[in-house]
């Protein structure tokens, strides 16, 4: 942190006076860099969690920009594809550094590729990114990229596929679908975060799909018919299609996990998940859920 106002965001009381003045509208202009951006969003999250977060953003934004002779127009001002973009990597962070006091948090963030403003332009062109719906709403990227930071893609927006009875089981899961971006159609390929108390996905088997985990960070319990067994960084597991051997991971630990989920896609597949009233089957779009007696939920 060579820049002097950027040097004393190592004090905790340095990065409220930042927040405190972008809330009010006294914050220089020269001072809203895009660093300064990172820094609000990263105590909103930790002060709101994502949503709130992103709403309370959106109108603080607007209103500093106001406050200081930025119109919020369709061309100037607010950009919705740009902060949600940016909150949802910031997030991604924060959950990987939760242990870290706020300045240590902020000064990796700041080290990372996210402090790059041009960084969205590795999956979006200049005219979609620049466009006028994509100013107004979310846009989704329109470029394949060569390599990505897995840790800075968004999460994916819908949290789970599960019908509503079964998706709070999952709250707070995280996946970050990596296999899409490079255009991957075979097989998927997710990162997976699971905060304390988290699992993967209900305890299940699949008929034609093979599966394979591997744990990058944290110690989450593997749970199968033949019993539990913690895991650690380094360490992998793989489930064979056909062999009804239901399983799923959680994380019982107080830090974070993230696991690189891999399976493929193989049409006709059927999940069984013996812990609850529930069956799968896979579509051609997508997952389609149903009771085991065949009543939809």
């Amino acid at each position: 942190m060579a820049d002097p106002v950027m040097a004393s965001w190592s004090r905790p009381e340095a990065i409220e006076a930042v927040v405190a003045a972008f809330e009010n509208g006294s914050l220089p202009r020269p001072h809203w860099t895009h660093q300064a951006h990172l820094l609000v969003a990263l105590v909103s999250l930790g002060r709101w969690g994502h949503d709130q977060a992103l709403v309370h953003l959106r109108e603080r934004i607007r209103a500093y920009n106001e406050a200081t002779g930025t119109p919020n127009s369709d061309s100037s001002g607010y950009h919705e594809t740009l902060t949600q973009w940016f909150l949802r990597a910031v997030a991604a962070h924060q959950a990987r550094h939760q242990e870290l006091p706020l300045p240590e948090s902020l000064e990796l963030l700041l080290a990372s590729p996210l402090a790059d403003p041009a960084w969205p332009l590795a999956a979006y062109s200049p005219e979609r990114l620049w466009s006028l719906e994509a100013r107004r709403g979310w846009v989704e990227p329109d470029r394949q990229p060569r390599a990505v930071l897995a840790s800075a893609v968004p999460p994916r927006q819908r949290a789970s596929a599960y019908p509503a009875p079964f998706a709070a089981r999952v709250a707070g899961r995280e996946k970050r679908v990596l296999g899409d971006l490079f255009g991957l159609r075979r097989f998927g390929v997710n990162q997976t975060l699971l905060p304390p108390g988290g699992c993967t996905a209900l305890r299940h088997a699949h008929s034609l799909q093979d599966e394979f985990v591997y744990v990058l960070e944290g110690h989450p319990t593997l749970i199968t018919d033949e019993g539990e067994l913690e895991l650690a960084p380094g360490m992998a597991a793989g489930f064979a299609a056909g062999r009804g051997n239901a399983h799923h991971l959680v994380n019982r630990s107080a830090e974070a996990v993230i696991l690189l989920e891999i399976g493929d896609r193989t049409p006709g597949d059927q999940v069984d998940y013996p812990d609850d009233d529930l069956q799968a089957r896979w579509l051609d779009s997508g997952w389609s859920f149903s009771r085991k007696d065949g009543a939809p939920w």
